[in-house]
């Protein structure tokens, strides 16, 4: 399995994070001319296309049969539910009330890790956690009233898709390595 650096790790988180960042609002952008569904899909297909071409180029070998029902999680919930959900609920939503809500993800994450992996993480985070919620929930039915409920209900269901596929993927990649998990 590869290791990177401290450096190496941030660097790769920024460009992630980065990355991430300009989702919500070019999806916002795209589904005005080409449809939840198409942009949706389109983007898994996108990305299976350019995981092909990794896992060639790198010759990595099919994982083993026991780790096949992870992977359908994953696809079902990262690839195409939180895509798919995402461009419908941004169809009539806002990039930016969107990106309010999807921030629950990463506490929603970290209470499936908990649930699923095992993991335990500190007190303090956990006060972020409740914080961050506090905030998102100060925001979406405050700030926000016009909003319809059905739009926040999708958004909900996008958040929790995608966390459960990032602690499924985070489980799977005790055994196997993160660019395989991604990948496959």
């Amino acid at each position: 399995m590869q290791r990177f650096s401290p450096w190496q790790g941030l660097a790769l988180a920024a460009i992630g994070v980065l990355g991430f960042s300009g989702t919500l609002p070019a999806t916002r952008i795209a589904v005005a001319d080409l449809g939840a569904v198409v942009v949706g899909l389109g983007r898994a297909l996108v990305a299976a296309l350019l995981a092909l071409v990794y896992l060639l180029v790198r010759g990595e070998p099919v994982p083993a049969r026991r780790h096949w029902p992870s992977f359908a999680v994953i696809a079902l919930t990262v690839v195409a539910g939180f895509p798919l959900l995402s461009a419908i609920v941004l169809t009539s939503s806002s990039a930016s009330h969107a990106a309010v809500v999807v921030a629950l993800a990463p506490a929603c994450t970290a209470i499936l890790a908990v649930l699923r992996a095992g993991e335990r993480p500190a007190r303090s985070f956990w006060l972020g956690v409740a914080l961050g919620l506090f905030g998102v929930c100060l925001y979406v039915f405050g700030a926000s009233p016009d909003e319809p409920v059905g739009t926040d209900l999708g958004l909900l269901a996008a958040v929790l898709c995608v966390a459960i596929g990032y602690t499924e993927g985070a489980r799977l990649s005790r055994e196997l390595s993160g660019f395989c998990v991604i990948s496959w």
